[in-house]
């Protein structure tokens, strides 16, 4: 990024990096047209990268998305539809997303007219696409039912990727993730299978990801002057902990994509990181390890490069005699995936109600290869593996089951444009600066809701003012349009006046209101009524709650 390069260019001194950053992030403050007119200079230098790496302009956009690795650019065919000039005073607005096929040359630059153009081009890509994924998605389902017959963890899988893909037709961007989660965990299904039909499914599925790509993109409304507006508010960040950070990559089966990600970062060091699951991947990431060391040796001698090879449990099992070799050659950590395994021994006092426990999440699949041994009458052991880490973690955490609740309520029952949860917020780029988490963001157009979710069990009127002080603070200072909201079920939403015997809002519910805070309490959280209330939130409405009265 050139970053002190940039800093001289502001007159700031670069000797003492958190003085810098400080004075930075106030120059960006005092003046917010220097973000545009960085961005810029910074999109000219990854022009001139690109092109003294012999990186050409592609002169039609028929080439973006036509086939397996090739998106806006081609990494192996060298061109990249980007490689346009820009300006510091054009930007896009929601009335040019709104009409993105209209004529902006007389407004816009090249690169935020590029932009309009991948959308519209990606947009046109997607709905010709449509039958190829309707057939893919009908051949990988009857498959499915012939090989997998009776897994219901693997169709829960299915139906929810095929879910994601309707809501993605109705331009949810929020749903991109949960496709993108569940299709990665067909794929490991489907390479695990050791028969004919693994490659066949492999291929089909790989076909259905490439069709989908397009649509990922129209949905996403990129705007590709915002990635180097992004680059240049993070200088402070880049000051203070490294000006040349280490970096994690995972592993990618992308050719050459490794390689790239790091030759354009040129950090200090870079530890990659690769996800086994099963033998014929440690294979590949043998090859590839050998093959990124060679390079990197060659080419950039001061880049240190590690290797951090999670294995799943069975591959160590069956393959333990020839994995030595991957850490001897390329310095690897090689890793067990244990952490999700649990052996245990039940307290006898409460054997009754883990065994309760744990059958319930047995018979929901979040967790695995569950078996009770009570072949020692004097003791019950147990073991099983949690199905992911996101279950761990729910499971270590009741607070994680109330954000997990209002994120799905927000994402399936409500009408939000994008939904996202687990923000993290600082103030400034100083180290002392205080760092506040935000449980949900949903957005609808050009407001928002900043959620914060508490999972009390008793009143405090000191924690709860507290609580609506912080959360109104992160919706004024970072939101724009922003509505803040707080979720607390142990809260009572309403209460009788005991005069007019009418229902009116609780004590708590009315001192959240009167700051502007929406507190949604226990009634918030029947059954199919949550998504209704978020909605009416963000509509402004006054009645926001009003139907869940007694």
């Amino acid at each position: 990024m050139h970053i002190r390069e940039k800093l001289e260019c502001c007159a700031i001194d670069t000797s003492d990096n958190m003085k810098a950053a400080y004075e930075f992030s106030r120059l960006l403050l005092d003046n917010s047209e220097m973000v545009n007119r960085l961005a810029a200079l910074e999109h000219r230098r990854w022009m001139m990268e690109k092109i003294m790496k012999g990186f050409e302009l592609v002169k039609t956009l028929d080439k973006i998305y036509s086939g397996p690795d090739i998106t806006t650019h081609d990494s192996a065919g060298k061109w990249h539809v980007c490689l346009v000039p820009c300006d510091e005073v054009s930007h896009l607005t929601l009335s040019h997303w709104k009409a993105p096929s209209r004529d902006y040359s007389s407004e816009l630059d090249f690169l935020d007219q590029m932009s309009l153009k991948i959308h519209v081009k990606c947009g046109q890509i997607a709905h010709g696409n449509r039958e190829q994924i309707e057939e893919s998605l009908r051949i990988i389902h009857n498959s499915f039912q012939r090989i997998f017959n009776g897994r219901e963890d693997i169709f829960s899988h299915l139906h929810s990727m095929e879910l994601a893909i309707s809501q993605m037709w109705q331009n949810k961007r929020s749903a991109i993730s949960i496709y993108e989660g569940n299709f990665s965990a067909l794929m490991k299904v489907v390479s695990a299978l050791n028969s004919s039909s693994s490659y066949y499914l492999q291929q089909t599925l790989s076909a259905l990801n490439d069709a989908i790509a397009p649509l990922k993109e129209y949905i996403s409304f990129k705007d590709y002057k915002e990635q180097d507006r992004l680059l240049i508010q993070q200088i402070p960040f880049a000051l203070t902990h490294k000006k040349k950070p280490g970096l994690v990559k995972l592993l990618s089966t992308k050719e050459v994509d490794s390689l790239f990600s790091t030759c354009h970062l040129e950090p200090d060091s870079v530890t990659f990181v690769g996800l086994i699951t099963t033998y014929d991947e440690y294979l590949w990431s043998k090859e590839e390890i050998q093959n990124i060391t060679r390079f990197l040796t060659q080419s950039y001698p001061f880049i240190t490069a590690k290797y951090h090879i999670i294995l799943c449990e069975s591959i160590v099992r069956e393959h333990y005699d020839k994995l030595g070799g991957l850490a001897k050659e390329n310095r690897s950590e090689i890793i067990c995936s244990n952490l999700l395994i649990k052996n245990m021994i039940l307290p006898q006092d409460r054997k009754k109600e883990y065994v309760q426990t744990l059958n319930g999440l047995a018979s929901n699949k979040l967790v695995i290869d569950y078996v009770v041994d009570q072949s020692d009458h004097s003791q019950t052991k147990v073991s099983f593996q949690f199905a992911s880490k996101d279950v761990l973690d729910v499971i270590q955490n009741s607070g994680k089951v109330l954000e997990y609740y209002i994120y799905y309520s927000a994402l399936l029952d409500a009408h939000f444009d994008d939904v996202e949860m687990g923000w993290h917020f600082q103030h400034t780029a100083s180290k002392e600066s205080a760092d506040n988490e935000l449980d949900i963001i949903c957005t609808k157009g050009m407001s928002s809701l900043f959620i914060s979710a508490k999972n009390v069990t008793k009143k405090d009127a000191q924690y709860l003012k507290y609580v609506i002080y912080e959360i109104s603070l992160l919706a004024d200072r970072f939101g724009i349009n922003a509505k803040p909201v707080l979720a607390m079920p142990a809260i009572e939403q309403f209460q009788q006046n005991p005069q007019t015997q009418e229902w009116e809002f609780s004590k708590e519910v009315k001192t959240a209101y009167k700051r502007g805070v929406y507190l949604l309490g226990k009634e918030c959280f029947n059954k199919d009524v949550l998504g209704e209330v978020l909605d009416r939130i963000s509509d402004g409405r006054d009645d926001w709650c009003d139907f869940l009265k007694k």
